[in-house]
Formats: C-alpha cells, structure tokens, sequence
C-alpha cells in the first residue's frame, strides 16, 4: 500500500502514516472477536470475515481504478478488521485446545504469522514491481479464495456422518 500511495496519490510519509492509522480501526474487531466466540459463532463469524476480506480486494482494485483513496481507505479498513477477527478467533480456538500450553501456542503461533508475514510482503513487493496494483489486488484475493475453499471444506466434513466404531 505505501508504495501504490506514493506513485498513484503522490503521498509522503505523513500521508501514508495518516492512511495506516485510518487501517487501524480494524483493531475495533477484537471485542466484537471475542463476543461472537463466547457465543459460539466462531465458525459463521470466520466465514463472514473471509468473504470480507475478499471483498475488500475487490474493492481496492476498483478504488485504484477510478483514483478513489476514499474507496482504498474503505478497503484498507475492511480487510484490517477481517484479519483482525479471524486472528481473534484463531487465538481462542487454538487456546482451547489446551489452556495450560497458551504461552507456548502464541509464541508458535506468532512465529508462524511473523514468517508467513515476510514472504508474503517479499512476494507482494515483487508482484506490485511487476504487475502493478492490479496484480497484487489478485495476489491477496487468491490467498484468500484459498482460505475460502478451505474454509467450505470444513463444511463437509462436519456434515459427513460420524464413524461408527467396533
């Protein structure tokens, strides 16, 4: 994004530091995360996030097309509380799964998010140089087409009727 903010919109730090803080508010998501959880929507709370997220992509590509930074900050907080839920509703399923191991889940957790996190900015920097804004637009929405099918997956599994065992 900063880099798309300083070709397409001429922005310097302080523009792209103000546009960052209006992202922010996605962080608004974690108790909302949390309410849902504790109610036992984890599973359709994800799923609305994921097809957020999407949207959001599309909705950053549009944007860009029509030079609406209206449309990117929109976009931009969007995918921020998407991501903000999902994270939220990851920490309290993989909490649960063992509550006596929570330092040693973040901590793993977090490593894989930080790791995932550098290859996927390495990897956008270079579809953003080569392909444009456009083509990280597709870049971010197949990540999360994938996360969709994957998540439609579960679905099926769920459904499927349960082993009886002998």
């Amino acid at each position: 994004m900063p880099l798309a903010l300083a070709h397409e919109f001429g922005m310097g730090q302080g523009g792209i530091a103000a546009f960052a803080l209006a992202g922010a508010a996605g962080a608004l998501m974690a108790p909302i995360a949390g309410r849902l959880a504790d109610r036992g929507l984890t599973r359709p709370a994800t799923g609305v996030a994921i097809a957020v997220a999407l949207f959001s992509f599309v909705l950053g590509a549009v944007a860009m097309h029509y030079h609406s930074l209206a449309g990117l900050v929109a976009a931009g907080i969007l995918l921020d509380g998407a991501v903000q839920l999902c994270q939220v509703l990851n920490f309290r399923s993989l909490f649960m799964l063992a509550p006596e191991l929570r330092g040693r889940l973040n901590g793993l957790f977090m490593t894989f998010i930080f790791i995932c996190a550098a290859v996927a900015s390495g990897i956008a920097a270079a579809v953003y140089a080569f392909h444009g804004w456009s083509g990280l637009c597709l870049l971010g929405g197949g990540y999360v087409l994938v996360a969709l099918l994957y998540y439609a997956t579960e679905f099926r599994r769920s459904a499927a009727p349960a082993a009886v065992g002998g």
